[in-house]
């Protein structure tokens, strides 16, 4: 047994002990943790609480008892591998039963649908409701054994992924499913949340825990709280390793415990330093429970148990008790029911159970929360007639008396007469005041009218008011597709607030859904606070927001923007006044309060549903005098001469009426200065007007890279603006790969991503493309949305539920929520050795690059090497548009590279690509060579290879003009492979993973009558060749390469097949030009494609099988598509060729 792990305790009653698996844990919660309770246990985020949990599940373990881990913050195999260095077989735990996981860790790294079983370990989706579902299912489990315990570490990434309403919720289903099974728990939480949620679940459990970290393997333990009441702290450090756990020895004097608060008392002291009791009174305390005692006490009891509501008692038997209430069972003159403290002092005792002393003050201070006499609060009892403490001596003595002026039955006593002769002038003010409230209806301004808009569902009175009208966005659900919108500022009188009514209408029907939709109004109000929430093209401090679902509004809510993170979603707080709102299928009205010291507010509607869907309005303003424009940056130019060229171009549109724009503000880098179009220029409905902009690249070097950014759009009503920035470079451009967001040097590599990804389009990968250029490795990627353009509502749609226990009033720090989207690259350095971490089909990932961002904005840019974990590295440069992003890091040369590109938003995975190689190639002794699926090696002698499974054949370039000297060539590396040129001649290659193409392009007409190529193979390798098919390449069993058939292509694009004539003894392969090419317009491009063969490499390969090429198969499984069986042509090659095995 280890150290540190108890043997069975038990004590009054037979009730079982548990001690977190630390020897000593009595000096930190006397007499340990009782059996079926639920304890709170603050840490921080890391190993300490990974190993924490560990030594409590193994504690559990070695006793026999049933033992559930439900995991967020760390990996099963992890967990379970600690357990197995601590000495236990947690695989064979979880094969007998005596351990269950519940994991909630996985499911943030990769896609998990529902509930999921293997192996006793139950992996669930991101949803909370599957994940109370799997824990009710796994509790159920315990109930086979004996005794029972859990370690719950899920608080930590709920606060941070969940709303506060559902983390409750959550917290409430685990616990009510845990308390069922009778199981002793254990909830880990971050230490560092904000104080108001800790003092939230602090009245909620009963006891809670602190473990800080003081140094390596070091923990600072004290108790916080037990059965909802704060305690003075105090920590024993505890060292902590995966072999034990211990409670050090203090190095202090000799102490004992206090009987009042349990905490260590020095003997040299003369009274407690917690509550301060003095030592001569400790004995006539020490019968009384002390807080250990009464943890234990609540085991089976109702009354008092945190988070259960005590029956409210009767209003009449309330009176002169102190807090107004006096329990049945206590006996008179006591409070709270506590056995010793009586009210006036007659013997000593506690109140409320929080310290020593007396009610009146007659011995040490005790506190009452609210003392009776007034002497500090107000404790809502009768005391000496009075009621609320003591005020004035003649003010409230009224027990037995007539107007409260101290005698009985009129006004009889000389001070009385008196007192009355001085306030007679009083009586003269009387009919001034009668006067003036009757002329005051004539005097003040009249009461403006009841607002003419009802909150009702009749929109009816909504048809005076002017509005907007737009046509929905294609492709999105209807029920939030926006198509018209209005709004009206009603200016109340002084004393009543002003009005805002908004209408909104959608495409379908509004809340038609089994999920949440929601409308969110943001207002931009002008105010001199710069805090701003960021949305595409507007900024807001104010939202409206309802929610709805299943024909109904389940929520409204008003908010304000705080703190300074313009992305941050849980900046918005609680703001006064509320929002009234009623719908009838596809319109809505709402009302909110609006200050009249606001400026009149720009408005942007948002109609979201939660899952990629989501439209939204114009920006306008209330009022009947309409006119919104709509504003989009596009450029006009990549390239630009040394003279006044247009560089970008800014299409505007009226709606709702004329709108007149004054200028514009326009950013331009490179030493240029914007030429602007005139001004004004008046925009009418339905007639956009392109607004264009210039500049002279006479005034920059050749070669700058010009950057134009449009920062606004000056007019006389509200504008939405998007696009940009626009970059272009002054020519020439640079050859090689520049990450700098131009785009013009990535063309031909870009590979299509072809599968049907469902994601939303924003995160769906529409190509991508990776290229080596010595040790700097460039990739690419494009969506067919915008790329990186986030999620608004970072929120998960569940609709709001009373949650269980007492709310907090205590001001709180939100975690932060943004709504980003991920970009991320892993990268194979070497595919071929089995380095790095296994992932997304990579052999081996050793790289990998992380960009973050909202609204199409990089926000952050990481990179981590791999090392039995990621490492970080210096952050990698990265550009992007609107659609497109590119980054590079340095790899190490020679190794094959292969990468895969993934995108996520901040709710879960998008898109992902299949693992691809490098387009490119990298230098070598003799040239350059292209690493990939296949080998290809180009020398500058001319001599082009491919290699690949065992196959080696290779060839030299011909020389189709014999009067041309045979000399060198000029050989240079292009984005896609190499190019070789020579006088008249060009030789260009491009690799890729499904083949190497040749293009060979003939400056002059008269070439000879053919193009000879001279061919070199190796031992292993056999050439396939039959009229009329390609010819193959072979490595003795199986076709590896296949040389297609060139095609002739004249300046005019006329084709013209071609044919081989491959002489195997000589070793030359020959391709004829017939006679009419030497009438054809020149250049020509001869075009010729060595494919790659694929095959399947698994344990079911046979010989002759070739995975090339596949079979239409019409709908196969009855889903409405066509479906395709990848087959084996070659199979009985030059017999069957259009059949071939299926798999």
């Amino acid at each position: 047994m280890l150290a540190g792990v108890a043997s069975v305790v038990r004590r009054r009653g037979g009730e079982r002990l548990s001690y977190l698996g630390i020897r000593g844990f009595e000096a930190i919660l006397r007499g340990g943790i009782p059996q079926r309770a639920e304890v709170l246990l603050l840490t921080s985020e890391g190993s300490e609480r990974h190993l924490l949990g560990a030594h409590w599940v193994a504690e559990g373990l070695r006793r026999g008892e049933r033992v559930l881990a439900v995991l967020a913050g760390e990996a099963p195999d992890a967990f379970v591998a600690r357990l197995g260095r601590m000495g236990l077989d947690g695989s064979a735990a979880l094969a007998s039963g005596a351990l269950a996981i519940v994991d909630w860790f996985t499911c943030w790294t990769q896609a998990v649908e529902g509930v999921q079983e293997a192996h006793r370990t139950l992996r669930v989706s991101r949803r909370p409701e599957d994940l109370v579902a799997a824990v009710e299912r796994a509790a159920e489990g315990l109930l086979v054994g004996g005794e029972r315990r859990a370690y719950v570490d899920i608080l930590a990434l709920a606060y941070k992924a969940l709303e506060e309403v559902q983390v409750v919720e959550l917290l409430s289903g685990v616990r009510g499913a845990l308390s069922e099974a009778g199981a002793t728990a254990i909830f880990a939480a971050d230490r560092a949340l904000p104080q108001g949620r800790i003092d939230t679940l602090l009245q909620t459990f009963h006891a809670v825990l602190d473990a800080r970290t003081e140094e390596k393997a070091v923990l600072a333990f004290s108790v916080l709280a037990v059965g909802g009441v704060k305690v003075s702290p105090r920590s024993r450090r505890v060292r902590i390793r995966e072999d034990g756990a211990t409670v050090e020895a203090e190095a202090t004097g000799r102490t004992f415990s206090c009987p009042i608060c349990d905490a260590r008392v020095p003997f040299s002291a003369d009274r407690c330093p917690s509550c301060h009791t003095p030592r001569s009174e400790m004995g006539l305390k020490a019968q009384q429970p002390g807080l250990m005692n009464y943890l234990e006490s609540l085991q089976g009891k109702e009354v008092g148990a945190p988070g259960r509501v005590a029956p409210r008692p009767p209003e009449d038997r309330t009176r002169g008790l102190t807090n107004g209430v006096r329990p049945a069972e206590a006996p008179p003159g006591r409070v709270n029911g506590t056995s010793g403290g009586r009210v006036n002092g007659t013997a000593p005792g506690r109140v409320n159970g929080t310290a020593a002393g007396r009610v009146n003050g007659t011995a040490p201070k005790g506190r009452t929360n609210g003392m009776v006499n007034g002497t500090r609060g107000r404790t809502n009892g009768v005391t000496n007639g009075l009621t609320n403490g003591l005020r004035r001596a003649r003010g409230g003595i009224t027990n037995g008396l007539t107007n409260g002026s101290g005698f009985t039955n009129g006004l009889g006593g000389r001070r009385a007469q008196a007192e009355v002769r001085h306030a007679r002038w009083k009586l003269y003010i009387v009919p001034f005041l009668a006067a003036g409230l009757l002329l005051s209806p004539l005097l003040l301004p009249e009461r403006s009218p009841a607002p003419r808009i009802a909150i009702d569902g009749d929109f009816s009175d909504w048809e005076g008011v002017r509005g907007y009208s737009q046509s929905p966005t294609p492709g999105i659900d209807p029920a939030v597709a926006l198509t018209g919108y209005k709004a009206d500022l009603v200016v109340r009188s002084p004393a009543e607030p002003d009005m805002l009514f908004v209408y909104a209408s959608v495409a379908g029907k509004w809340f038609d859904s089994s999920t949440l939709d929601g409308l969110y109004v943001f207002l931009q109000t002008n105010q001199s606070s710069a805090a701003r929430y960021r949305l595409p093209g507007f900024d807001a401090d104010l939202q409206a927001a309802i929610q709805g679902r299943g024909g109904e509004i389940v929520s409204t809510a008003m908010r304000a923007f705080s703190g300074s993170d313009e992305d941050n979603w849980t900046a918005w707080v609680p703001a006064r006044g509320g929002v009234e709102a009623a719908f009838s299928d596809g319109r809505i009205e709402m009302a909110v309060s609006w200050d009249p010291t606001w400026a009149t507010p720009t408005i942007l509607l948002l109609a979201d549903d939660g899952n990629g869907n989501r439209s939204y309005s114009l920006a306008f303003r209330p009022g009947p005098a309409l006119g919104a424009v709509r504003a989009t940056v596009s450029g006009l130019a990549e390239l630009l001469p040394q003279t006044s060229t247009p560089l970008l171009s800014i299409l505007a549109q009226a709606f709702g009426g004329d709108v007149t724009v004054s200028g514009l503000e326009v950013q331009v880098t490179g030493g240029l200065t914007a030429m602007l179009p005139s001004f004004p220029v008046v925009l009418h409905p339905g007639s956009p007007e392109s607004l264009s902009v210039r500049v002279d690249g006479s005034a920059a070097t050749p070669g700058t890279l010009i950057t134009a950014r449009v920062n606004a759009v000056l007019a006389d009503g509200p504008v939405l603006l998007s696009g940009g920035p626009i970059r272009a470079y002054v020519l020439p451009a640079p050859t090689g790969k520049t990450i700098d967001g131009w785009f013009g040097d990535w063309g031909p590599e870009v590979q299509t991503d072809a599968d049907a990804s469902s994601v939303p389009v924003d995160r769906n990968i529409d190509g991508y493309a990776a290229n080596r250029t010595g040790a700097d490795l460039f990739l690419y990627a494009d969506v067919k949305g915008t790329i990186l353009a986030g999620a608004p509502i970072p929120v998960r749609r569940v609709a709001s539920q009373p949650g269980p226990g007492p709310a907090s009033t205590a001001p709180t720090v939100p975690w932060r929520a943004a709504g980003t989207d991920d970009l991320r690259v892993y990268i194979d350095a070497d595919a071929d050795a089995s380095a790095g971490t296994p992932i997304l089909g990579l052999r081996g990932a050793d790289y990998l690059i992380d960009i973050e961002g909202i609204h199409g904005e990089i926000t952050r840019r990481t990179a981590y090497s791999w090392d039995y974990g990621w490492i970080p590295l210096a952050a990698p440069v990265a550009a992007n548009d609107e659609r497109r992003f590119e980054t590079s890091l340095p790899v190490p040369a020679g190794g094959r590279v292969q990468v895969v590109f993934q995108t996520s938003g901040w709710e879960g995975p998008g898109d992902v690509t299949v693992p691809s190689g490098t387009r490119g190639v990298h230098e070598s002794d003799s040239g350059y060579e292209y690493d990939g699926p296949f080998t290809a090696t180009f020398d500058r002698a001319g001599r082009v290879g491919i290699a690949a499974k065992g196959a080696d054949f290779a060839w030299t370039l011909p020389n189709p003009y014999p009067d041309v000297p045979p000399i060198g060539w000029t050989l240079e590396a292009t984005p896609v492979g190499v190019r070789y040129t020579r006088p008249d001649i060009e030789v260009r290659y491009a690799a890729s993973d499904l083949g190497l193409t040749q293009e060979i392009l003939l400056a002059r007409s008269d070439p000879s009558g053919a193009l000879e190529f001279h061919l070199e193979w190796g031992n292993d390798t056999l050439l396939w060749a039959q009229a009329g098919s390609p010819i193959g390449v072979m490595n003795g069993q199986d076709r590896v390469f296949d040389m297609e058939h060139p095609t002739a292509v004249d300046a005019g694009g006329t084709s013209f097949p071609l044919d081989y004539a491959l002489d195997l003894p000589r070793r030359r392969l020959d391709v004829p030009l017939p006679p009419e090419l030497l009438s054809v317009r020149y250049p020509m491009v001869i075009t010729a494609t060595t494919a790659w063969t694929l095959r399947d490499d698994g344990p079911t390969y046979k010989v002759g099988e070739q995975m090339g090429w596949s079979v239409a198969i019409g709908d196969f499984n009855g889903d409405g598509y066509a479906d395709v069986v990848t087959g084996a042509p070659a199979w009985g090659y030059g017999i069957h060729t259009s059949i071939g095995y299926a798999y």
